[in-house]
């Protein structure tokens, strides 16, 4: 979510003031907070409350919500994970994370049922 940026001294938000995104997540106006100078003065909360207690977080650190409800922020179901790590824990709770040998097998697999069942319409 884009927020509009405001000059430090002029804002009409105080500190600590939240506001939601469209998908869910949580922000938090801090101006002073050291995540704030990668962002502007809105943080997601899960992060700041990751980076505030006690965990160095880097920016390519992404903060996993265990109960997937994006508007849990207890420190108890936050963890940290690296990028492809993330990912795959989405895939998994999806139904299974694939290999790319494996999800190209899948595409071969459904490119033949819908050739199989619907053939006769494609022009040779």
């Amino acid at each position: 979510m884009r927020v509009k940026p405001h000059n430090r001294g002029t804002s009409k938000f105080k500190s600590g003031d939240t506001r939601s995104t469209r998908s869910g997540y949580t922000l938090v106006y801090a101006p002073e907070h050291p995540l704030a100078a990668r962002r502007g003065s809105w943080i997601y909360e899960h992060r700041k409350i990751v980076y505030d207690s006690g965990f160095p977080l880097e920016p390519m650190d992404h903060v996993h919500h265990i109960n997937r409800n994006k508007a849990d922020n207890k420190l108890a179901n936050l963890r940290v994970l690296n990028a492809s790590i993330h990912q795959r824990t989405h895939g998994l709770e999806r139904g299974g994370w694939q290999t790319p040998v494996q999800r190209l097998a899948t595409i071969v697999a459904c490119a033949r049922a819908v050739l199989k069942a619907h053939g006769d319409r494609f022009p040779e």
